[in-house]
């Protein structure tokens, strides 16, 4: 089943809330600019949109938001780099037949 907005607003508060680049921080050892986790909010990284939520004008996540975050996005990097991979090789293998190399 898709997780809703709704749904995950609920789970995020009910993990323990921290400003996305001190959480990052802490999960990574680097922390980002502001100005990139805004991006990260709004816009998303690979397809995936960092969960936050406003609590009094100020943004806030959960180190567990995060690490789904991390784990999502390196899934569709690796997904990509196999998809570009396997082009690739097919292209490759067509230039090794036409070149009267490949069988």
């Amino acid at each position: 089943m898709a997780t809703t907005d709704s749904q995950s607003t609920y789970e995020l508060l009910t993990e323990d809330l921290i400003p996305p680049a001190d959480g990052v921080e802490e999960l990574t050892g680097s922390r980002p600019a502001p100005a990139t986790c805004w991006r990260w909010i709004a816009k998303g990284l690979q397809g995936h949109k960092l969960e936050s939520v406003r609590v009094l004008g100020k943004t806030y996540t959960s180190k567990p938001a995060i690490r789904r975050w991390l784990a999502a996005v390196e899934a569709a990097r690796t997904a990509e780099r196999s998809e570009q991979t396997d082009e690739r090789s097919e292209h490759v293998k067509l230039q090794l037949a036409d070149a009267g190399l490949l069988r």
